[in-house]
């Protein structure tokens, strides 16, 4: 972060998973106890809340890579707290990548932007948001079809046998290429009509 204050584009993206959200191996420690690893949110939080600090002292914005689906519970509830941390004070230096390839995507779009209200009320600032369709697919459907998404943190409706992903393809993701590319669309539509509380930004 020090090093980019000096430069001359002073943008950095980061995976919290890169901060030990899961310190053990979520795939390995699946096998061994049937669960998903301990998840270490606060910690990252407060990881999150520091490198923040020198962002804002040297003039540097932190883009939150979107992960796995394993991860995209934890991301949103770090970014909203970063976010909202003494009312808005790291605003101008955090934002957050949004992937719009998953089958719930609508629904957390439609809860970002009720909350990106609320901000905006608050603090008189936008959210700041990159959408993207995703590039998770391969991990994400690997991760389903070993069970890891039967996590009762995650909704019920990924909890899938192995049988049934390879047989119906149950897994987070959306059902095909058209669907994924309908669903930007949409989304984004949809979170332009809230450009007074959104600050977008688009990606593949």
């Amino acid at each position: 972060i020090n090093a980019l204050g000096n430069a001359q584009s002073r943008n950095m993206s980061l995976k919290i998973s890169s901060l030990g959200l899961y310190r053990e191996d979520p795939e390995q420690y699946y096998k061994e106890h049937g669960e998903l690893p301990p998840l270490h949110e606060e910690e990252v939080f407060e990881m999150m809340l520091a490198l923040l600090k020198e962002a804002k002292t040297n003039g540097v914005f932190i883009r939150i890579d979107m992960e796995y689906f394993i991860h995209k519970d934890a991301t949103f509830r770090i970014f909203k707290r970063l976010v909202e941390y003494e009312n808005g004070e790291y605003m101008n230096n955090i934002g957050m990548v949004f992937q719009c390839y998953r089958k719930d995507s609508p629904q957390d779009a439609d809860e970002i932007i009720q909350w990106a209200k609320t901000i905006q009320e608050t603090t008189g600032k936008r959210v700041s948001l990159r959408l993207v369709k995703g590039a998770n697919i391969v991990v994400d459907e690997r991760h389903a079809q070993n069970g890891l998404h039967t996590s009762e943190t995650l909704q019920p409706w990924h909890n899938k046998s192995k049988k049934a992903v390879q047989a119906k393809g149950e897994t987070p993701l959306a059902k095909d290429l058209a669907t994924t590319q309908r669903q930007f669309i949409q989304i984004m539509k949809k979170m332009e009509q809230h450009n007074d509380c959104l600050d977008l930004t688009y990606g593949t």
